[in-house]
């Protein structure tokens, strides 16, 4: 029986509640001890206190592709270290093109050099553009073939040059090869020497290159017929001149005659000061 107390404060209709005992009871919501509960999904729960609403952690980064890097790294890094070695080995080729031709050169056979017999006075400069010979500086060329102009004149203050083809007395102011002086009676050369051969000596192209007896001017006084004349040029030039005869005293124009045998790039050209 209650006691009537009790029963006074009791309303009318309602039953009395029992100890809980800490635990929930069907119908009461448990405490939560400081933690938000989570609200079923079909119910809005509103707005949560501030600090106690449990944050999403960072999400978990996806795992790198190290094999895959790592090749694709290696692989860049060959490529760049190949193109990096052909261009040092470009320029370097390119810097010293010279090299290669050199040891080309160092181990061609003997045989490639100009096939024939050399005199012991060949010349060793090489032979003029358009003269057939095809020989480095330096090299030993065989002698050159010979060139004969007979029956020219000479007149007074006219002159010749070894290098023109062909060989024929012209008047200007350039230095000559040989000149006939015919107001002095004397034959001269401006552009090297001359020797006049005794007789006896053969007129060819090794006397003329061995005979020492330098000379600028020879007087026509001591020519006769069949006198012959070595005129080698600084440029390279030999001549053999044969005296012919000049004109004769009642001959309006004072002249000589002579044949010319010219063999050109004969000797070494002399260096000019």
């Amino acid at each position: 029986m209650m006691q009537p107390q009790q029963a006074a404060h009791q309303q009318p209709g309602t039953q009395p509640q029992q100890p809980t005992y800490g635990y929930p009871q069907p119908g009461q919501q448990a405490p939560g001890y400081g933690y938000p509960q989570t609200a079923p999904h079909h119910q809005h729960t509103g707005p949560q206190p501030y600090g106690t609403v449990a944050q999403p952690g960072p999400a978990a980064a996806p795992k790198k592709k190290k094999g895959r890097t790592l090749a694709i790294a290696l692989v860049g890094t060959l490529v760049l270290g190949g193109a990096a070695g052909g261009g040092a080995y470009i320029a370097l080729s390119d810097k010293d093109p010279g090299k290669k031709t050199e040891s080309q050169d160092k181990s061609a056979p003997e045989s490639s050099k100009p096939a024939g017999s050399t005199p012991s006075g060949g010349a060793s400069t090489p032979g003029n553009e358009g003269d057939g010979l095809d020989t480095a500086p330096g090299d030993v060329v065989p002698d050159p073939e010979p060139k004969t102009y007979t029956g020219l004149d000479i007149v007074n203050n006219y002159h010749v040059f070894l290098d023109h083809d062909p060989v024929k007395p012209v008047n200007d102011d350039s230095n000559a090869d040989f000149e006939y002086e015919g107001d002095l009676n004397q034959v001269e050369t401006e552009t090297g020497r001359m020797i006049l051969l005794r007789t006896g000596q053969t007129g060819d192209l090794d006397t003329c290159r061995s005979d020492t007896r330098y000379t600028t001017t020879i007087e026509t006084g001591l020519l006769s017929k069949g006198s012959q004349i070595c005129v080698l040029t600084d440029s390279g030039h030999v001549g053999l001149l044969t005296y012919q005869g000049k004109s004769p005293e009642n001959d309006p124009s004072k002249f000589i005659s002579v044949d010319v045998t010219v063999w050109r790039n004969a000797m070494d050209v002399v260096p000019t000061s």
